[in-house]
């Protein structure tokens, strides 16, 4: 049952079963808490706020943390480093965006790269893509720019008109498995899906501020602003929606915010609390809903007191979270100087298919360039067998899909006999 072969005699294969042991009980303590209303659906998970970005583990609490330095005149307004935006990496980097900057740091918090605009120019949002390169807005220019990473140089412009101003022109932007892009247009109160090319696909009109549109799994869109969640089918048509009125009997929903689609319909979601009013209105930070539009889970502003840097509307003193996204992370145990690929059936996927040892070695990667579980490479270590979904079956949002799974065996050189 170990991952990995060591031959000899000694304590270490003994060691190495006990840590699988521990590693199996841990999980199922995880998922029992799990089913008693634990921290979080996800397990272990990527918070993006206003503030900084906050990797959170599977118990609820922070392992690390990032936030910008605060406003020094760098720019035009008080705002300028607003987080509104923001995707963990492959190899423990991370990428957000703020008014006026992308920037991608590593776990160190070192900044790697940065494209900065200058005067009320705004970015707000930044784009991962397939092909390396990260997309953005630029409120100025009024288009979207492809960038390069590491050098910040635009390889390609597409042109996205629209009403208002550098501030109140755009909110965020997302890509689609089809290499378009959804923007979502703030003064005009819809969303537009345009191609890569700059032809315009189809608009989406909403009866609010819009902040963020997606593709879906099943080829439909989910629409989230300040009036709620709008789900619309791959032809365009209004299947379902969660309302503020929707949400009254649980919770006030202020902004329906980043989310993550989850299995059998279900949607995680950021309740994001900009300009609230009243006391207490943003007592819950996100939730679940099912197609059903009942409430599985929420998650209470009282959990980030232990941990969470927050903000202070001057205009009604009242404390702002500002939760943007929310993005599901591998989860793991480290092994001496490696790593051991632990259970994450923590999205709802079916591993049934898989014996208890397959499943135990599942690692859930965001894409291809996720660096791989890698084994100890001495003590005569020489063979480590990965299983991780298919990166071609994960979402737009990085969130894999169940059931498919690959093999990928690693050979490590041996070390030679002395």
């Amino acid at each position: 049952m170990s991952l990995l072969k060591i031959r000899g005699r000694g304590m270490f294969p003994m060691l190495g079963l006990l840590l699988l042991a521990i590693c199996w009980s841990s999980q199922q303590s995880v998922i029992a808490q799990d089913s008693a209303g634990s921290p979080s659906p996800l397990g272990r998970y990527l918070l993006v706020a206003s503030e900084g970005l906050y990797v959170v583990d599977t118990d609820g609490h922070c392992s690390w943390s990032y936030n910008p330095e605060p406003y020094k005149g760098q720019g035009w307004v008080a705002y300028d480093d607003l987080v509104y935006d923001g995707w963990a990496l492959p190899g423990d980097r991370f990428l957000y965006s703020t008014h006026r900057y992308v920037r991608e740091v590593d776990r160190a918090q070192k900044t790697i790269w940065e494209y900065r605009v200058q005067g009320t120019t705004e970015v707000k949002t930044c784009v991962p893509l397939p092909n390396g390169r990260v997309a953005v807005l630029n409120s100025q220019e009024q288009a979207i720019l492809e960038l390069e990473p590491l050098t910040g140089k635009v390889l390609h412009r597409i042109a996205v008109p629209a009403k208002g101003g550098d501030h109140t022109r755009y909110t965020l932007l997302r890509s689609t498995p089809e290499g378009n892009y959804l923007v979502a247009l703030r003064t005009e109160q819809r969303f537009l899906e345009i191609s890569g090319e700059g032809r315009e696909i189809r608009s989406f009109p909403v009866t609010g501020f819009p902040v963020v549109a997606q593709r879906l799994s099943d080829g439909g869109t989910l629409c989230a602003g300040g009036f709620g969640l709008v789900r619309l089918d791959p032809a365009g048509n209004n299947v379902w929606s969660f309302t503020k009125e929707d949400a009254a009997p649980h919770f006030p929903l202020i902004y329906a915010s980043g989310f993550v689609e989850l299995p059998n319909g279900r949607l995680l979601v950021a309740n994001s609390d900009w300009h609230y009013t009243e006391k207490d209105q943003n007592r819950s930070q996100a939730f679940v809903v099912d197609a059903e539009k009942k409430i599985e889970w929420t998650l209470p502003a009282t959990e980030f007191g232990k941990w969470k840097l927050s903000e202070t509307e001057p205009r009604t003193g009242l404390i702002e979270h500002r939760v943007c996204r929310i993005q599901p992370l591998p989860w793991c145990f480290r092994r001496w100087q490696g790593h051991f690929a632990c259970p994450t059936n923590r999205l709802g996927q079916d591993l049934s298919h898989l014996s208890r040892r397959q499943s135990m070695l599942i690692n859930c990667g965001m894409d291809a360039r996720r660096r791989p579980v890698s084994g100890r490479r001495n003590r005569e270590d020489s063979l480590l067998r990965e299983w991780f979904f298919d990166p071609a079956s994960a979402s737009s949002t990085g969130v894999c899909q169940p059931g498919v799974v690959r093999q990928r065996v690693l050979e490590f050189p041996r070390k030679p006999a002395v």
